[in-house]
């Protein structure tokens, strides 16, 4: 396992170098722009049949739940008004458009689905 220290949105990362990129609690800090490109970079630094793992919270389709995934998302809206807390269908098209596949949703509390789960997609 390798750490580097860098930004996230700046730092050069050699191409096809990867076999996982993690982005754990990231993407609600960030429009839809900022995680397609975030997406994009991930694909790019991605060996063939890499994977990327998307870690944070999620709502239903109509961002009308579950309640703790909306609580967060208003403390976002006070915090970062660029930021948000997206759908399950809404990193699909991301993830879909940034080049991946095999789009999956874990989640490890069935239960709550929405409050937090981890997307995977495969380059």
């Amino acid at each position: 396992m390798t750490f580097i220290d860098g930004d996230i949105k700046n730092t050069e990362l050699p191409k096809e170098s990867f076999d996982l990129v993690i982005l754990s609690n990231i993407c609600h800090h960030e429009d839809t722009s900022g995680n397609m490109n975030l997406f994009k970079r991930a694909y790019k630094i991605l060996v063939s049949g890499g994977r990327v793992a998307v870690n944070d919270f999620l709502v239903n389709n109509e961002h009308t739940g579950p309640p703790l995934s909306l609580l967060f998302r208003v403390m976002m809206l006070a915090m970062n008004p660029k930021g948000g807390v997206y759908s399950f269908e809404e990193y699909k098209s991301w993830l879909t458009k940034a080049g991946f596949k095999e789009i999956t949703v874990y989640n490890p509390i069935p239960e709550t689905y929405g409050d937090t789960a981890i997307i995977m997609g495969k380059k």
